[in-house]
């Protein structure tokens, strides 16, 4: 017996070739052709979404255009930095660290600072 489509028997199946080109196609013209822009810096965090945007931008712009940006925070995993690393040398891309700065915890203190709140802080290091 054939089978049905996927769109058919499944509502929420995609077409993973379509959507990708569709997506690069996306990135391309909103980049290159709306902003004029030849080149995407993106923060790299080792993640699956920012795994995803990078290699869709590299196919989109060229590995030359594409810049990531180890996006690591003090409570980032070892593998996370690997994984980002690893996007970045399969894509042959340049890459550089960033270093959260410390601005990026003490702005949770004030929030803190609150009894409700101070609890739900202990467990955001630098927080509390």
């Amino acid at each position: 017996m054939p089978r049905p489509s996927a769109g058919a028997s499944d509502p929420l199946a995609i077409d993973p070739e379509l959507t990708r080109k569709w997506l690069v196609e996306f990135l391309r013209d909103e980049l290159t052709r709306r902003r004029k822009f030849g080149k995407a810096v993106i923060g790299l965090s080792g993640g699956v979404d920012s795994a995803l945007v990078t290699f869709l931008a590299v196919e989109a712009l060229g590995r030359d255009n594409v810049t990531a940006v180890r996006m690591p925070y003090r409570t980032s995993s070892p593998e996370s930095l690997a994984h980002a690393q690893l996007v970045i040398d399969q894509l042959g891309i340049p890459a550089a660290p960033w270093t959260s700065p410390p601005a990026s915890t003490a702005s949770c203190r004030p929030w803190a600072a609150t009894p409700p709140r101070r609890a739900a802080a202990t467990s955001w290091p630098g927080c509390a």
